[in-house]
Order: structure tokens, then sequence, then C-alpha cells
């Protein structure tokens, strides 16, 4: 609005849907910092400073709180945090790590589990602490190979590029509209199970 540029050092780059808060990561002599920066703001945020690896910051679409990647231990893990720095937990404990995650609204984050060739998605109710499995298919194989994940503005779905036909060996991807908002009967589920063991 203004034609000024402002330049500010940092990787790792996370926008809100609105374009009201920026989260990125730096760093401040030997610590790893997470910074947001609000475009009415002089200066950015410094919402988590710490010598443990961090990645991957998320900002929430309303701007006031962040979720990333953390190591406690000997793998990845997610944490929240308010942008005042208040109020940090440990969302996932999980042998496996967990990465990448993404808002879908203020208080529900879309996290993923695992290495590339076993990744699979999970919810997280930040308000509740409820997980739930969002999309797998162990009645025909033990596992749904993920590759990508791209959810909706407002967060009532996610496009989600995976391996689910039941064949262990093909090459074939599908791409999956997940609709958070819908409800699926349970005769829909064993209609879609009967058909992809008979397929």
């Amino acid at each position: 609005s203004t034609n000024n540029l402002r330049a500010f050092e940092g990787r790792s780059l996370s926008l809100t849907p609105r374009g009201n808060a920026v989260a990125y990561l730096g760093r401040n002599n030997d610590q790893n910092v997470i910074y947001v920066l609000k475009p009415n703001e002089a200066v950015p945020i410094i919402v988590k400073s710490t010598a443990t690896a961090i990645a991957n910051p998320v900002v929430s679409p309303d701007g006031d709180r962040v979720v990333f990647q953390m190591v406690p231990r000997g793998n990845w893990e997610l944490y929240a945090i308010d942008i005042t720095r208040a109020n940090e937990r440990r969302i996932t404990r999980e042998i496996q790590h967990d990465h990448t995650p993404r808002f879908l609204t203020n208080d529900r984050v879309l996290g993923v589990i695992g290495e590339n060739r076993h990744r699979r998605s999970y919810l997280y109710d930040l308000a509740t602490g409820e997980r739930q499995r969002l999309f797998h298919n162990n009645q025909i194989r033990t596992v749904s190979m993920e590759y990508a994940w791209v959810p909706s503005p407002d967060g009532g779905a996610v496009l989600i590029v995976a391996d689910r036909d039941g064949d262990t060996i093909s090459p074939e991807r599908g791409l999956t509209l997940v609709d958070l908002t819908a409800s699926v009967t349970r005769k829909e589920v064993t209609g879609r199970i009967d058909g992809m063991a008979a397929a």
C-alpha cells in the first residue's frame, strides 16, 4: 500500500491464507529462532529461541499461534506456542518423525507422521488434544502411502495425493478430495472396501 520494501533474512517461510502474518526461521548467535511478522508491525516478533533443532514453523489463520517441529530427543515432534511466547506445549508423542504441519483452522492442525515411503496424515485438535487419522485404508493394505497435502483456504477440505488402490506394486497414484465437513455412512465405507477388494 505504501510501495515501500522491507527485507528480512530467514528461511522456511509460512504465510496465513489472508496474508495477515508470516512465520519464518532465523539464527541469532547460537540460537534457532522462530519469528512472526505482521504487515502493520515494524519489527518481527521472536516467538521461540532455542539451541535445539527446529523446523517448519506455520502460523495460524488469525496470526496468534505457531506450530513447529522440534527434536526433544531423537526424532521430530510437533509443538504449539502463542506468538506472545506463552502456552508452549507438545502436540505429538510418536516414535516416528512428526513433521510438515499445516493449520486448517485456528485450532485444527494437519500433521504428517513417518518417512517418505510410509507417510500418514493426522488431524490434531489444539483445543481438546484429540488426534484423528485422516486418510488410511488398512482393510485392503497396511498403508496408503501419501505424498502431498493441500488444504482448502477455509480448512474444510484437503486434497491428498496417495497410493490407495490396494495393489502394493502398482505405480499409479490417486488424487482424493477429503471433505472434513461431511459424514460418510457405514454402508458407503463398506461399498468402497468391497469395490477395492474386487479390483
